[in-house]
């Protein structure tokens, strides 16, 4: 509504009666365009928040799961720093959370890899915690939110790709035999459509990624919106005068 063109339809088609207060109606939303936009925004971004929480309350119930981990899982050589929940359950998961910092991993998944492929698996998670991966996962997925458009979800996708991608090749480089990583990715990824594959988890995440960057370009259509509705904005501010003068 805010792409109106006001102008084409100020002091025209006076004669239709439900032209003067929709003009009226439009004239005065975009009056208030930038706080009705930046309260949605602040509606948005609390929601995302709030879906945020829930996630983690529901990963905080994992941990009525928790087992003591085997020896081989401290031999992995994890910082001090990082808490290490052993999950018993025989669905296949491992991924990071916020708070801890934390790596969560299923008995399931440790019980299906060799003591290399364990290790490649918890360095994977240790450098998304080194490099602030899942805050910067929070923080786009809450920029995004509060811009109210949709539409940003491929290019969201995209950031984390770009961000798995990174973290690959730097597991890749610092392992004995690359080769057997690439292996890991492929296995891993295949495990995502088993049954057992219950759980959305980073472990399963870990595949070959060579999706083009090109479904980040749909994300041009809500930018390309932002843009025309700043652009739409700062036209009627110049021309309130006149569309105040020229009514039914």
């Amino acid at each position: 509504m805010f792409l109106v063109p006001l102008g084409l339809i100020a002091g025209h088609f006076c004669a239709v009666r439900f032209v003067d207060p929709v003009y009226h109606g439009l004239l005065w939303l975009h009056e208030r365009m930038p706080s009705i936009v930046i309260a949605l925004g602040i509606v948005s971004f609390v929601a995302a928040i709030m879906r945020f929480a829930s996630i983690q309350g529901q990963l905080h119930k994992l941990r009525r799961f928790e087992v003591a981990p085997p020896q081989r899982i401290h031999n992995a050589q994890l910082p001090d720093y990082v808490r290490l929940a052993y999950i018993g359950a025989y669905q296949k998961f491992c991924f990071t959370t916020f708070f801890g910092p934390q790596v969560v991993i299923s008995s399931g998944l440790e019980q299906s890899l060799s003591d290399g492929q364990l290790f490649m698996v918890l360095q994977h998670e240790r450098e998304h915690l080194r490099r602030g991966d899942p805050m910067r996962a929070l923080l786009w997925h809450l920029v995004f939110a509060a811009l109210i458009f949709p539409g940003f979800e491929p290019l969201e996708r995209a950031l984390h790709r770009a961000r798995e991608r990174r973290v690959d090749q730097i597991v890749a480089m610092a392992a004995d035999h690359p080769s057997e990583y690439e292996t890991l990715k492929r296995t891993l990824g295949r495990q995502k459509d088993e049954p057992d594959a219950a759980f959305c988890s980073r472990a399963r995440e870990m595949r070959t990624l060579s999706r083009s960057w090109g479904t980040s370009l749909t994300a041009l259509v809500p930018i390309s919106m932002l843009a025309l509705l700043v652009l739409s904005h700062q036209w009627f501010v110049q021309s309130f005068p006149f569309l105040v003068q020229h009514h039914c």
